[in-house]
């Protein structure tokens, strides 16, 4: 919003364009990134292309399994759980 749409709006003095010009400084210095939507992440765009694609719960795994930090053991636990949960 500029200056003169607040002045306008709000019934600002002009007196307070310098303090104006500095608020809007440091917010586009400091607060701007803040603003800015974060990445899309993997999962999300999967979500978003394939929603009623076929093997969707298969990519999901895929990924957790490639990003997982642990064993393999921990690969197979995560494995069992997904194949319970969709069994019963």
């Amino acid at each position: 919003m500029s200056f003169d749409e607040l002045k306008t709006k709000y019934i600002v003095p002009q007196k307070h364009f310098f303090k104006y010009l500095q608020v809007r400084s440091f917010i586009l210095a400091n607060l701007n990134n803040l603003l800015q939507q974060p990445p899309t992440s993997t999962v999300e765009i999967l979500s978003i292309k394939n929603c009623n694609s076929k093997g969707l719960v298969t990519q999901f795994y895929n990924i957790m399994v490639a990003n997982h930090k642990d064993n393999s053991e921990s690969k197979r636990r995560i494995k069992g759980y997904f194949r319970g949960y969709f069994r019963g």
